[in-house]
This record gives structure tokens, sequence and C-alpha cells, in this order.
């Protein structure tokens, strides 16, 4: 079913939705503490841009919170789709912690529908897919506070110079990389073949949608691509589940 139809199962029946959407593809890390990014697109006048997402993701809980009865809550379901679903995987445990202190009688768990994605290089060996993640985290939350801060400590120790450099925080904007620090339980559901990563992280050009239109060479890439992905799911605490199909889809 689409993902607004699981709403309609009768499990949900006396649930609220509450559906956000964003706009940067930051996946509401922005935290911006210096001037703006000033941005000229042709001839037009420069025009400035304030990544600050995480103070619109933490201004809508507190407006739930507050008003909206998010604090009489007994379950909550966090949850999101494509780069919303990158957001579940970075935000899932600021959520939990927030419930926590202001809404303790709930139950908390997420979904991540999509976005299981790999640190990885392309067919031809192109680092533009973490070259472009990396871009976000500088550019959006050079410190990583908005990140899973397991995981950026984690790298930090493991990858910085000097160790505990923050800057190494970009290898946890990927979902397959946050996964294991989460606390919350969580749920993964991606394809094995996703589209978007198909295009975006694989590298496959017009057969993106379809792996069987693609070269043998670029097949077994992405294949082997999707073994690694299974290795890392199986690998995931015992907290957490996964479906994990081999139909094509985002």
């Amino acid at each position: 079913m689409e993902g607004t139809g699981l709403f309609d199962a009768p499990r949900f029946a006396n649930h609220t939705v509450v559906y956000a959407k964003y706009c940067d593809g930051g996946s509401w890390t922005g935290a911006m503490s210096t001037p703006p990014i000033n941005v000229t697109v042709g001839s037009d006048p420069p025009f400035a841009l304030y990544f600050r997402g995480r103070g619109l993701f933490d201004g809508l809980f507190d407006e739930l919170l507050t008003n909206r009865g998010l604090d009489k809550a007994t379950e909550l379901l966090y949850a999101g789709c494509s780069a919303g679903g990158l957001t579940t995987y970075i935000h899932a445990d600021a959520v939990a912690a927030t419930m926590k202190t202001r809404a303790p009688g709930a139950t908390v768990v997420a979904l991540a529908d999509a976005m299981f994605s790999l640190n990885h290089l392309d067919f031809n060996q192109d680092t533009h897919w973490p070259d472009f993640m990396s871009w976000v985290y500088h550019t959006m939350d050079p410190t990583g506070s908005s990140v899973n801060e397991a995981c950026v400590a984690s790298m930090a120790a493991k990858y910085g110079d000097p160790p505990g450099n923050r800057s190494e925080g970009w290898r946890c904007m990927f979902g397959a990389s946050i996964a294991p620090f989460i606390q919350t339980p969580l749920f993964v559901l991606n394809s094995k073949y996703d589209t978007w990563q198909g295009a975006q992280i694989i590298g496959a050009g017009n057969c993106g949608g379809a792996i069987t239109n693609c070269s043998a060479p670029l097949q077994k890439f992405w294949v082997d691509y999707g073994h690694e992905m299974i290795g890392l799911l199986d690998a995931l605490p015992p907290r957490h589940g996964a479906y994990l199909h081999n139909c094509q889809s985002h």
C-alpha cells in the first residue's frame, strides 16, 4: 500500500497523523550559527539561504507538545520516506529523548521508508555521493549538533585528525552508517534495488529504473551493493527490524 494508506488500517484508526514537509535537502539538520550563504542565480540579485532546519524541527515538536496534545500520547511512530527516511535515522533518538522528558508515558518507535543508503562510490568509482553528503553536513551543521550524537562522536574518534574532530561527522549522513547507533527501536523498509539509489549512488543512469536493462558489469556492481546492504542489516542490534525486498521502488 501507499505510505498514507497505512493509516487507514484498523490498527491506526485512533491515531493522529502529523505530516510535515521540509525543503532544503538537509533532513532538518540545518543549524547554522554563521552568516547565511549568499546565492546568485543567473542575472537575479543575490539572495540569502539560512539553513536552520533543526530549529524548525524543534519548533514543530514544541508546538505539538505544547498546544496539540502530543504530551498526552501513549504511542508515537516517528517515520519518514525518501529524504524523510534519512531524517528518521538522524533524529529518531532526539525525538525519543524529547518525548521521554515531555510525554514520559509514550512509547516511541521509528520507521525509515527508504534511504538505508551506504557511504559508497558509484560504478565508475566516482565520489559524488559521499562528497555531496559531506557538503550538506559541513554547510548546514558543521559541528554535527543536529545529527545522531553517538554516531558523530564515534566517527570523530575513529577518523578525526586530530582524534575527536567533529568534521568527520559527515559520515553519519547515511542511513546504514547511523542505524547501529540508534537506541530507539527502528524498522527499516527498503528496496535492495532502490531506484533513487540506483540513479544517485550506483550511477546507473538511464537503466536506474530497471536493473535488467543495465550492462552486465553494472548489474553485478548493483547486486553486490545490495548484498552489502543485507550484511549491514544483519549486523544491526536486535532491537531493530527490517524488511528488504527485491522489487525496484523508492
